[in-house]
């Protein structure tokens, strides 16, 4: 199994600790996955990518692992509406844009590094302490295939 960059293995790990849990083959499989997708993902294919690999795991154990991914900052979770959660591997830095065609399902990550000036300096005049940023654009693609 290829392990994920050192930093989220890392991060998910030290999170794990923090809130007194294992890192166990099935999350680090369930991790391994989530990397090697390489695009934004729902569960039910983070499911099938680990039954290729030949890890499989409860759909509540991949449910739980996703949550403290996305807890610990490895994955961000991306909302098309009520009824989709995409999710795909964090940058890091706490600031993503992404187009989204909710017709589609289709998505496009945005790097606009003038939103990340707008966004520090929109908090820093509110007197707040700036993190990051999560920007979903919701747009009807030009394309209409599938993700």
């Amino acid at each position: 199994m290829t392990q994920p960059p050192g930093p989220l293995c890392a991060l998910f790990r030290r999170h794990l600790r923090d809130v007194g849990l294992k890192y166990t083959p099935e999350r680090a499989k369930t991790l391994d996955a989530a990397f090697h997708i390489g695009r934004a993902f729902e569960v039910d294919e983070l499911m099938h990518e680990l039954s290729e690999r030949g890890g499989g795991a409860s759909k509540a154990t991949v449910y739980r692992t996703v949550r403290l991914m996305v807890d610990a900052g490895v994955l961000e979770q991306i909302l098309i509406d009520s009824d989709r959660a995409h999710y795909r591997i964090s940058t890091g830095d706490g600031s993503s844009t992404t187009l989204i065609d909710p017709e589609s399902g289709k998505m496009l990550p945005v790097d606009d590094p003038q939103l990340n000036s707008i966004c520090r300096e929109i908090a820093t005049k509110s007197g707040w302490s700036y993190r990051g940023y999560r920007i979903q654009i919701m747009a009807n693609s030009p394309e209409k295939d599938v993700l």
